[in-house]
């Protein structure tokens, strides 16, 4: 949360939004971007519904205020506001480059797999495809697809359940339904993944990105 009065450092509010997937932009015309001019932040916190224009003295906010996207016109004047992430997947530039690397792995055993089985045309495609996947986590760069690679990004598999408070009281209102979807989504993710891997359109992940209703419940 950035509260007027409070001390900030503007490079690393700018790391902070850049690191948390918010997509820098010369102007904030939509939710997840964010602008830096002098002492002035521009971001749009998608939780918020209204984009926030910050204002500097040194290192002290002196002002926070909402502000138009289509006129870029500053409103209503606001004490606080929740800097909530902008996506779900987000990318620092540590872990853009691990998860290329991991990705360059799979990539490099897919194609000599497909070559081997005589099929050097998906091979290549798979190759020219990821490709330029494995480019833009090196960079850092948000792109359509992106959570294909959410095995590889998030292995823990992480659910709501992790950030409910410690002592938190779930109840199943129908477990034996909730286990046949789990059930059913894993089974058809597997089924479409297999076939795109096989076609040489999609790589191969390692492991599911969902957990069983088993692994949920012993969370």
């Amino acid at each position: 949360e950035i509260v007027v009065g409070q001390t900030i450092d503007r490079e690393t509010l700018i790391e902070h939004l850049a690191g948390t997937g918010y997509v820098r932009v010369e102007i904030v015309e939509a939710a997840g971007q964010f602008a830096a001019r002098g002492g002035i932040v521009d971001f749009f916190p998608p939780a918020s519904g209204m984009a926030i224009r910050l204002e500097l003295w040194g290192e002290e906010v002196d002002s926070l205020r909402t502000f138009d996207v289509a006129t870029q016109r500053s409103s209503e004047k606001i004490q606080s506001v929740r800097l909530t992430p902008p996506r779900e997947i987000y990318l620092t530039a540590k872990r853009g480059a691990e998860v290329a690397s991991t990705v360059q792995k799979l990539l490099d055993r897919q194609v000599e797999a497909l070559t081997i089985e005589g099929h050097p045309g998906e091979a290549e495609t798979l190759r020219e495809r990821i490709g330029r996947d494995i480019e833009r986590l090196r960079d850092v760069v948000y792109f359509g697809g992106l959570d294909r690679y959410r095995a590889i990004l998030y292995p823990e598999r992480p659910t709501l359940l992790e950030h409910l408070p410690e002592g938190a009281l779930l109840l199943w209102a129908d477990p034996a339904r909730a286990r046949t979807q789990i059930d059913r989504l894993i089974e058809d993710d597997a089924t479409v993944r297999a076939a795109a891997a096989k076609e040489g359109e999609a790589l191969a992940m390692p492991n599911a990105p969902f957990c069983s209703f088993d692994e949920l419940r012993a969370r």
